[in-house]
């Protein structure tokens, strides 16, 4: 459950200023309305913790709908092969992304994987072997099954308000990415946020000190928890389809994407794994 800790330190932040913009929110609705806002809010969180509108979030957060009969067919042999080798896909619901070009598969919720187009089209014109296409969508089914994805509908919900200023933050990354120095600058942050501090303890403000405090620190784990948080989850699926005899196959795929750094590490650890399940085998 080690996933668990880092996704908490990824999101708790979110999480905590989602909150305090919620509480503001329903605190500014009048009085005669506010009982209903909060109990459309309490009603949607319970929906969502008990897995019931998970169809309707994939649809909403993903864009994505259920299979079709033409779809559900190609998909067949794949399926039928993911449930010999032990793997599933004992969940609720597949669904598609139409549109998403590339080969990928996501778990939400406590029983929903979502495949993009790209997956089933590469089965449907045989451009990706069966053998492949399992190991993609088994890995989601994977992660499904540990409860890795089992509050993300509800988390969604929960981060709603903080939409809006995700978008601006994407438009001043891609403008700042642009300008000379600014990852310079970026690096050297703590300067900027001591100094804020500092300026801010003079005024006699000691809580926007304290709220610049967690933002700075919040800067340096975030990024950092989010990688630990995506290996953690790579190797829950990584080592289960290793397991299920189907670890060659996620490493042929693999080494058909871009070889960045992790997908390097996952190379690495992925022939070990192969090397330790088939080893004592062969040596039969």
């Amino acid at each position: 459950m080690r996933w668990l800790w880092w996704k908490i330190a990824v999101i708790g932040p979110a999480v905590v200023a989602a909150g305090a913009v919620w509480l503001v929110v329903l605190a500014s609705v009048p009085a005669q309305w506010a009982p209903m806002a909060a109990a459309a809010v309490a009603f949607a969180v319970v929906v969502l913790a008990g897995g019931a509108g998970e169809g309707v979030a994939a649809r909403v957060t993903m864009g994505s709908r259920g299979l079709n009969d033409e779809e559900a067919s190609s998909l067949r042999n794949v399926l039928v092969l993911l449930c010999r080798e032990g793997i599933g896909p004992a969940v609720g619901d597949l669904r598609v992304r139409p549109g998403a070009a590339e080969v990928s598969a996501g778990g939400l919720g406590r029983g929903t994987v979502v495949l993009s187009a790209g997956l089933i089209d590469g089965v449907r014109c045989g451009g990706l072997p069966a053998d492949q296409a399992a190991a993609v969508i088994g890995h989601a089914v994977l992660r499904v099954k540990a409860g890795c994805h089992r509050w993300d509908a509800l988390l969604w919900l929960w981060l709603l308000p903080l939409r809006p200023l995700q978008l601006v933050w994407a438009v001043l990354v891609e403008v700042g990415s642009r300008v000379p120095g600014a990852q310079l600058l970026w690096k050297a942050r703590a300067v900027v946020f001591c100094v804020a501090i500092a300026n801010f303890l003079d005024l006699g403000e000691p809580g926007f000190a304290i709220l610049i405090g967690i933002l700075g620190a919040a800067s340096y784990v975030v990024p950092v928890a989010r990688g630990r948080w995506e290996k953690e989850l790579a190797e829950i699926g990584d080592s289960g389809l290793a397991l299920g005899g189907l670890g060659t196959a996620l490493i042929t795929f693999l080494r058909r994407c871009h070889q960045s750094p992790q997908t390097r590490a996952r190379l690495v650890r992925l022939t070990s794994a192969s090397v330790d399940v088939t080893g004592p085998a062969l040596a039969r």
